[in-house]
């Protein structure tokens, strides 16, 4: 059986995210997973597929279910005291995209 890498995992996660937000809960559990087994994942893989959907200057619902899913994974790692300063640096990132 071959192991899926931590890449394919977040676009796949990404990919369920945007299709509909009952997948959200499911999808936040997922990312959290992953960030719990590779915290260094957050920088190297996950901001950059975000930075791909922030490109789409058109409100598309897909798009705009990505950026309340990242917002709600970003609310669900500042409640888990292992993970507090992921969503801090999730923040930061966009922030620093806006020049802000």
């Amino acid at each position: 059986m071959v192991k899926k890498s931590t890449h394919t995992s977040f676009s796949q996660i990404l990919d369920d995210s945007q299709r509909t937000i009952a997948s959200h809960a499911r999808c936040i559990e997922s990312a959290t997973n992953l960030l719990k087994q590779n915290p260094n994942s957050l920088n190297t893989e996950f901001l950059p597929l975000i930075e791909r959907v922030l490109v789409v200057y058109k409100r598309e619902p897909s798009v705009e279910r990505i950026v309340k899913f990242v917002a709600s994974l970003a609310a669900a790692l500042c409640s888990e005291e292992s993970t507090q300063t992921c969503w801090l640096l999730i923040l930061k990132h966009l922030l620093g995209l806006n020049n802000v």
